[in-house]
């Protein structure tokens, strides 16, 4: 099975008119070590892996997007040095691997957190939220990419901390428009619907995720624990566009263009374990 856990589908308008073209079709990439990136890789061999990523069969990509998974939030905070670690950025997360996909017209994001590091990211924004998120921007205009903020915490997230989080990396690269800047997409993962990640969801609807005064770029709708039917996912995300009303307060409305759908992705098994 390959190492790529998802695909995201930007969500066409609804209404009358005609759907608009897909904008985002990404995949979330894990490299070969369970999503460290820890190592340094050998990119022959990380192009024979990815090659089906930049090359459907008629030199065209797959895809326009993809998310290196993981950033450990508060190595990053602390500027580790350490084996999987190189100034709290993965030592894989490397110039060579962005501009691979770069140079063949796939956008790069990295992804900060995900499910094992839940604690790491409760830790760092208790910690220093604005400097994370000063940390989080610098990354970003070091390799070119965007980020996207991966924190999972159901219970009691720490929403002022991610505030300031997203203050801090807002204050040294504004929010763009045209989509022109690289480093600017800043983007969050909610859950599948509305009905996990409560909090988080309903602060990122109000206040981040407006059309009228856009603080991230979009919300990836994550893929739930276990692969759903089309029924079932169709109506997660479904969820999110008519928000929760009888929730107390109320998650709002979130605009189809500021979000993307999920789906797990396995490739065949010759294509090996790893990517």
């Amino acid at each position: 099975m390959a190492a790529y856990a998802a695909i995201a589908l930007l969500a066409p308008t609804t209404g009358t008119a005609a759907p608009t073209q897909l904008q985002v079709y990404g995949a979330w990439h894990c490299s070969n070590d369970a999503c460290t990136w820890g190592a340094v890789r050998d990119m022959t061999a990380f192009a024979q892996a990815n090659h089906w990523l930049v090359d459907r069969g008629d030199g065209r990509p797959s895809i326009n997007l993809v998310v290196l998974s993981f950033v450990h939030p508060l190595k990053l905070l602390h500027a580790t040095t350490d084996a999987t670690t190189l100034n709290g950025v993965p030592r894989g997360m490397t110039a060579s691997v962005v501009d691979y996909f770069e140079s063949r017209g796939v956008r790069v994001m990295v992804s900060i957190g995900g499910i094992t590091y839940v604690d790491a990211w409760n830790q760092a924004l208790a910690e220093d939220a604005s400097a994370l998120g000063h940390r989080a921007a610098t990354l970003a205009r070091l390799l070119g990419v965007g980020v996207e903020i991966d924190y999972e915490e159901n219970t009691d997230p720490d929403l002022a901390g991610l505030q300031a989080f997203i203050d801090a990396y807002r204050a040294d690269i504004p929010y763009d428009a045209g989509g022109a800047d690289r480093a600017a997409r800043l983007t969050i993962d909610l859950a599948a619907g509305d009905r996990w990640l409560i909090a988080l969801t309903r602060k990122a609807t109000a206040d981040w995720l407006r059309t009228d005064v856009p603080v991230l770029d979009y919300a990836n709708a994550m893929v739930p624990g276990r692969q759903p039917s089309v029924t079932k996912a169709i109506a997660n995300w479904q969820e999110h566009v008519d928000g929760k009303p009888q929730y107390g307060p109320p998650i709002l409305p979130l605009a189809p263009a500021k979000f993307t759908g999920s789906l797990y992705l396995a490739g065949p098994r010759d294509r090996g374990p790893n990517a």
